[in-house]
């Protein structure tokens, strides 16, 4: 049983489970998916040139991931461009009105320690 290396993981598999980072798999080719998703250059003359099974699996997944993504961000720009912009002439004019002030004052807390008890009269006609 012949046995390779995967290029992006660098595990030992089968060479039934590899398939060529040249080949067109699921109408892009591997090689040319792997630059444009992660940056990595294979060039022909590697050693290395197989891709396993899983792996491949997980780059369909990233470059079904970044083309819904691209699409959502297609829409959502979309929608920007055919909503009408906002004219401020047709904003609701709101009469100038003052917020609400409360002139109440602020409730006395009495201390519980005894340190901020105010002097009074008594105390200070000791002598």
């Amino acid at each position: 049983m012949l046995t390779v290396c995967c290029r992006i993981c660098l595990k030992q598999i089968n060479f039934n489970q590899m398939l060529s980072l040249f080949q067109t798999y699921k109408g892009f080719v591997i090689r040319d998916a792997l630059l444009d998703l992660f940056n990595i250059q294979i060039l022909p003359t590697e050693m290395v040139s197989t891709i396993c099974k899983e792996c491949v699996a997980k780059v369909c997944t990233v470059r079904h991931i970044r083309d819904e993504f691209i699409k959502q961000d297609e829409r959502y720009r979309e929608m920007l461009r055919s909503s009408p912009a906002k004219d401020d002439s047709d904003e609701e004019k709101l009469p100038d009105q003052k917020p609400d002030i409360r002139t109440d004052p602020s409730p006395t807390v009495e201390s519980t320690t005894g340190e901020d008890k105010p002097a009074s009269v008594e105390d200070t006609d000791s002598t």
